[in-house]
């Protein structure tokens, strides 16, 4: 399941043209891996970790005033 912001980060890379692969999931507890795989324009490998950050209570209702 994608969150909001690895939408939003997909669609990116499609508009400016990059190559972007999902990378598996850890499977074993404790372990982490990047979200994304780019390739770049210049042929470089690019490692990504995209993180939603939702608003607490206080910041929604901050926004909301």
């Amino acid at each position: 399941m994608s969150t909001e912001s690895e939408k939003l980060f997909e669609a990116f890379c499609i508009s400016i043209g990059l190559s972007a692969r999902r990378v598996p999931e850890a499977v074993e507890e404790g372990q982490s891996r990047p979200d994304y795989v780019l390739e770049g324009h210049d042929g470089d490998t690019i490692v990504v970790a995209v993180k939603q950050f939702d608003p607490n209570a206080v910041e929604r209702q901050r926004t909301e005033r």
